[in-house]
């Protein structure tokens, strides 16, 4: 609304004179307030709208956003314009909250953008952190390493159990043991081919960054080199960073169904989730029974 209206500056001032009723025109300070609040909102403004795609990957773009806002505060509270400095320092103050909350769930995907990685966190939690930021990467790495072994162990579970039945009912009764020597050699075979995947995969020079990225190909084309990484990105990455929509997002109206009316189950919302993927998919603007009864029957087969 003020982007618009500033296009109209003149037009304003214009009315005023013609019109010595219309006494609404903004001052000359009004204005110069406009451009303070418009710079200060836009990255708002952006870094909703990024976040709040629904139609491409937004996990590993949600650590960047915020970033963005970070910097942006920063700046507007270092320059201490008069007008709105109480009310950017009450932004930062509201935002480290959010800020302390969610910066280790929002590393995890970064660390699954093969543009970043781990040097990346560092570089930006030396930034973030100070001299807390070794401690504050430790977790992160801890945290994807606990996340890697519960996918790796999940690829190689049923393999290995299947094997050690196999051993154990062929030992028979000679050693009863035997079948726990198999498991032993083959979890530790597992883990050390597991970790050897990470390794190389952080070992890897980032690539170049591009604007236009699309890291879920990437991940498609490498998969055959990091199964376990590549089953990780598949599933952390289709995460959405916000299930609001942009347009919802700064809107001053009410919900039109509270918390305490509504009375979807899980599987209804489930279904409901799923019908709209489809109905997006389906590129159409009008969406009868018969083209979902025709999307339920290809699904069936």
């Amino acid at each position: 609304m003020l982007n618009t209206a500033k296009h109209y500056k003149s037009v304003f001032d214009s009315l005023a004179v013609q019109d010595v009723h219309y006494t609404y025109a903004p001052t000359f300070d009004e204005w110069e307030r406009v451009e303070v609040i418009c710079g200060l909102l836009d990255v708002f403004y952006d870094a909703t709208k990024v976040i709040s795609g629904s139609k491409y990957h937004t996990s590993n773009l949600h650590f960047h956003e915020f970033w963005k806002v970070r910097i942006r505060l920063q700046i507007e509270e270092s320059e201490v314009d008069p007008y709105i400095y109480d009310t950017v320092k009450y932004m930062r103050k509201k935002f480290e909250k959010y800020w302390n909350l969610s910066w280790m769930a929002l590393s995890i995907p970064v660390i699954l953008d093969p543009q970043f990685k781990y040097p990346f966190l560092q570089f930006r939690f030396q930034q973030a952190f100070g001299d807390n930021a070794p401690s504050q990467f430790s977790k992160v790495k801890s945290l994807f390493g606990q996340m890697f072994d519960e996918y790796a162990e999940m690829s190689n579970s049923g393999s290995t159990q299947q094997e050690g039945v196999d051993i154990g009912m062929g030992t028979g009764n000679n050693d009863l043991l035997a079948d726990w020597d198999h498991h032993l050699s083959l979890t530790t075979t597992s883990s050390n081919l597991a970790w050897s995947e990470l390794d190389s995969y952080l070992k890897k020079t980032p690539i170049p960054r591009r604007d236009k990225f699309d890291i879920l190909s990437w991940w498609q084309m490498n998969s055959f080199e990091f199964p376990i990484l590549a089953r990780m990105a598949r599933d952390i990455l289709a995460v959405p960073a916000s299930t609001v929509a942009s347009e919802s997002a700064f809107s001053t109206g009410g919900r039109v169904i509270s918390d305490y009316r509504s009375r979807l189950t899980p599987e209804a919302a489930e279904a409901l989730i799923c019908l709209q993927d489809w109905y997006r998919a389906s590129g159409s603007s009008e969406l009868t029974m018969e083209s979902i009864d025709d999307m339920l029957g290809h699904e069936d087969s």
